[in-house]
């Protein structure tokens, strides 16, 4: 019930085409540099356009969230015998949906555009991908739980670009942490072991997220709705 009223919020709060928009851009975006250069490399484009989305998600389930509770309208739900974190993970779930359906969308073009490579490969990175992106949302919710909308939205947006920059400038390089499988997407030509690389990128993803989430549940518990 708490994912079906937060889908119609996002739904006609247009949120919902945001985050699935955020993720078409990425595809949009190389698109465009292979009009500029018909042999420029997509994979590592694309992984740059959802590093940018997973920012963007991330600061929007921040603010979604913290809204939610701003407004009353967590606290109506849980004045109706709703528990707190069933009004979390309600929230979770509405958001996973376009996630999910933006990274479908956008791997399969990034797929047509690169051509080449092993399926089962591919796969495997957008999977580790999907994984950082949960990372992204599991940050945003539980910003959201304990800051107002706006500075959550914000420390958000900082937190997966300052990410996203570790990785990319290899500050991060050798140990395993969240958007690791960014990485590996844009390096997947060259990987030699792909799916390992892929399962460990997705585990320790999965891991982190987790940890969040659970961070977040205490936190709602004692958070103001």
């Amino acid at each position: 019930m708490v994912a079906g009223l937060a889908l119609r919020e996002l739904w006609i709060s247009f949120r919902l085409l945001a985050v699935i928009g955020s993720l078409l851009a990425a595809g949009v975006a190389i698109m465009l540099v292979r009009l500029v250069d018909p042999i420029a490399a997509p994979l590592p484009w694309l992984a740059a356009g959802v590093a940018v989305a997973a920012a963007f998600v991330a600061g929007l389930s921040a603010w979604s969230f913290s809204a939610e509770r701003r407004r009353g309208a967590a606290a109506w739900l849980v004045g109706r015998s709703v528990p707190r974190g069933s009004v979390l993970f309600g929230w979770l779930l509405a958001l996973a949906a376009p996630l999910v359906a933006g990274l479908v969308l956008v791997a399969a073009f990034g797929w047509l555009l690169q051509g080449a490579g092993s399926p089962a490969a591919y796969a495997a990175a957008a999977g580790a991908v999907l994984a950082d992106l949960f990372v992204a949302l599991a940050t945003g919710l539980l910003l959201g739980t304990v800051l107002a909308p706006a500075p959550a939205a914000l420390v958000a947006v900082l937190l997966l670009a300052a990410l996203a920059a570790a990785g990319g400038v290899g500050i991060a390089a050798g140990m395993p942490l969240p958007g690791d499988g960014l990485r590996l997407l844009a390096e997947l030509p060259a990987r030699q072991q792909p799916l390992s690389d892929a399962l460990s990128a997705a585990g320790t993803s999965i891991l982190v997220a987790a940890v969040l989430l659970g961070v977040a549940r205490l936190a709602v518990e004692r958070s103001e709705l």
